[in-house]
C-alpha cells in the first residue's frame, strides 16, 4: 500500500498517538490506513502523520459520510492492534484532540 505525503486535516475526530512508534513512519501510516479500510470499507478516510510543531503523531479513521458519528478512530485502534500490526508492535494508544 502506498503512503501519501500530503496530510488531509479532518473537520472532526482528530486523535494523537500517546506512545512512540517502533516502526518506520511510512510503514505505520500504511498499517493505519489498511486497518481503517479493512474494517470500515474502501471509502473510509484515514490519515497518520507527524506534527512537528506539537511533537506527536496525529491520526484519524472516518467511515464514509461527513458527520461526526462517522469517527471510528477509537474502534480502529483496537482493530489495528489486534489484526494489522505485527504482535511485537501492537501497543498503540490514542487520545482525542480538540479541534
Amino acid at each position: 500500500m502506498a503512503s501519501t505525503s500530503a496530510w488531509v486535516q479532518p473537520g472532526y475526530g482528530l486523535w494523537k498517538l500517546k506512545n512512540r512508534i517502533t516502526l518506520d513512519e511510512t510503514e505505520a501510516h500504511d498499517y493505519w490506513v489498511r486497518g481503517c479500510t479493512e474494517k470500515w470499507g474502501k471509502n473510509a478516510r484515514a490519515d497518520f502523520a507527524w506534527f512537528e510543531t506539537s511533537k506527536y503523531y496525529a491520526l484519524y479513521c472516518h467511515q464514509a459520510g461527513d458527520y461526526a458519528g462517522s469517527d471510528k478512530t477509537s474502534e480502529n485502534i483496537d482493530y489495528v492492534n489486534f489484526n494489522v500490526l505485527p504482535k511485537e508492535k501492537a501497543n498503540w494508544q490514542i487520545e482525542e484532540l480538540p479541534l
